[in-house]
C-alpha cells in the first residue's frame, strides 16, 4: 500500500475517533466497531507478509534454532557455524533473508522461550506462525476486554480497528503487542487488587520486551509499602525464573550496540542532538528532562496508577532516539484505561512513519524529512502538554 494511501487511512481512523468520543449512542457504537474489530483481525491474521517491518523472519530464526537446541545469543544468524540449520520456507530463505543476519539478536530470555514454543509446532512456516501467534493475542485481548469497566470499552474497540494496531500487532507480528497486552493486565490486575498476579504479568512482559520497566517504579509509587512488597517481589521472582535458562548466555546480544548507536523516527532527540555537541550529552539532557517531567506527573496524577504509568511510558517515548513505530503499542495498549489525547494524535500521524519505509525500499537509505518529522512529532507533543496539565480525556 502506497504511504500517501497509509496517512488517508489513519486520517479516517481519527475522524472515527472523534464521532464515536462525541456520539450519544455509545451502545450501538461499540457492536458496529467490535464486529468491525473482529472481521479486521481475521483478515489481518492471514496476510503472511510482512507489511511495514519483516522482524518476524528474525523470530522464526531464533524460534527455529531454539528448538534445535541452539543458544540463539551465541552467534549471529550468518556464523558458518549455523549452516547445519538453514532452511527455505514459504519461499523465504533462512537465515538469508533474516533482517540484521550480522547482528545478535536482542530480544529477551521470555521473546526467545515463546519462539522456541512456536517453532516446536510449526518450524518457519509463517502461515502457522501467524495463527498461533494471532490466537495468544486473541486471548491476551479478551481476557483485557473482560477486565474493562464500561466506559473504557469502547476506546478498546477503537484500538482494535485502528489501523496502526492492525498493521504492527497483527498483520506484521510484532513482539510488542504481546508485550503490550500483558502490562495492560498487570494494571488491570493491580487496580482489582490482585497484587501477586499483577507483578507476575508485569514481570512476563519485561521478560518479553524491556519496556514495562519504566512503568515499575511508577506504578509502585501509587502502592502500599505492603502492595510494592507484592508486586516487586513478583516482578523479580518472576524474571529470575524466566531468565535462569538463559544464565550462561550473553542476553544482552546486540542491545548496548542497539541503544548507543542506533535512531529512527526521533524528531526530539534530533532536536536535542543539534543543540549539543555530541550523543552523551545528548542522552543526558533528555534524561534531565524526562526525570523533571517524571516528577510532575507524580505530583498530579499519582491517585490515578494507570494515567500515571501511560504518562510515563509517552515521555520515554517521546524522547528516545529510537522510535519505531510499533514501539507505541506499549502506550496504545494501555488507551481504554487512559485514553491521552497524545496517544491517540500519535497512532495518527505515526502513518507517516510508511513513508521512511517506502523511502528505505526504494532508495535502500533510511531518510526522515525533518518536515514530516515535525508533522508527526509537535501535534503529539502539544498533545502530551494537554495531558499533563488535564489528564485522560474521560477525566477532563
Amino acid at each position: 500500500m502506497a504511504s500517501n494511501t497509509w496517512l488517508v487511512v489513519h486520517g479516517l481512523w481519527l475522524v472515527v475517533v472523534v464521532l464515536v468520543a462525541r456520539s450519544t449512542h455509545q451502545r450501538l457504537w461499540r457492536r458496529v466497531l467490535a464486529t468491525l474489530a473482529v472481521l479486521l483481525f481475521i483478515f489481518s491474521a492471514f496476510q503472511t507478509q510482512g507489511v511495514l517491518s519483516d522482524d518476524a523472519l528474525r523470530y522464526h530464526w531464533d524460534g527455529w534454532i531454539g528448538v534445535h537446541g541452539v543458544d540463539p545469543y551465541a552467534q549471529v544468524p550468518e556464523h558458518e557455524t549455523l549452516a547445519p540449520y538453514h532452511v527455505e520456507a514459504n519461499g523465504i530463505a533462512y537465515p538469508g533473508e533474516v533482517p540484521y543476519a550480522d547482528l545478535p539478536t536482542v530480544y529477551p530470555p521470555g521473546a526467545q522461550l515463546l519462539f522456541s514454543g512456536i517453532a516446536s509446532v510449526v518450524g518457519v512456516n509463517a502461515l502457522g506462525w501467524k495463527l498461533i501467534w494471532c490466537s495468544v493475542l486473541a486471548i491476551l485481548l479478551t481476557l483485557i476486554h473482560r477486565h474493562l469497566r464500561d466506559h473504557e470499552r469502547r476506546w478498546f474497540w477503537l484500538v482494535l480497528v485502528s489501523p496502526f494496531f492492525l498493521v504492527h500487532a497483527v498483520a506484521d507480528l510484532h513482539l510488542d503487542a504481546l508485550m503490550a497486552c500483558l502490562t495492560a493486565l498487570a494494571l488491570l490486575k493491580v487496580r482489582g487488587r490482585q497484587f501477586v498476579f499483577g507483578g507476575i504479568l508485569l514481570g512476563l512482559a519485561i521478560c518479553v520486551k524491556y519496556a514495562p520497566l519504566v512503568a515499575v517504579p511508577f506504578l509502585l509509587l501509587t502502592l502500599s509499602w505492603r502492595q510494592r512488597v507484592l508486586v516487586l517481589g513478583a516482578v523479580t521472582l518472576t524474571i529470575g525464573l524466566v531468565f535462569a535458562p538463559y544464565v550462561n548466555s550473553q542476553i544482552w546480544g546486540d542491545l548496548q550496540n542497539f541503544l548507543t548507536n542506533w535512531k529512527a523516527n526521533a524528531a526530539v532527540y534530533d532536536v536535542a542532538r543539534m543543540l549539543l555537541p555530541d550523543r552523551t550529552q545528548t542522552r543526558i539532557a533528555l534524561s534531565l528532562v524526562v526525570l523533571v517531567i517524571s516528577f510532575i506527573i507524580w505530583r498530579r496524577w499519582k491517585h490515578q496508577p494507570e494515567t500515571l504509568v501511560a504518562l510515563a511510558m509517552m515521555i520515554f517515548l517521546i524522547s528516545s532516539p529510537v522510535i519505531h513505530a510499533w514501539y507505541l503499542l506499549s502506550v496504545v495498549m494501555l488507551l481504554p484505561m487512559a485514553p491521552l489525547r497524545s496517544t491517540i494524535v500519535w497512532m495518527a500521524t505515526v502513518g507517516i512513519y510508511a513513508v521512511f519505509v517506502e523511502i528505505y525500499r526504494t532508495t535502500g537509505t533510511w531518510e526522515e524529512p525533518p518536515v514530516l518529522l515535525a508533522l508527526e512529532a509537535l501535534p503529539v507533543i502539544a498533545a502530551y502538554v494537554i495531558d499533563v496539565r488535564r489528564g485522560p480525556i474521560t477525566a477532563s
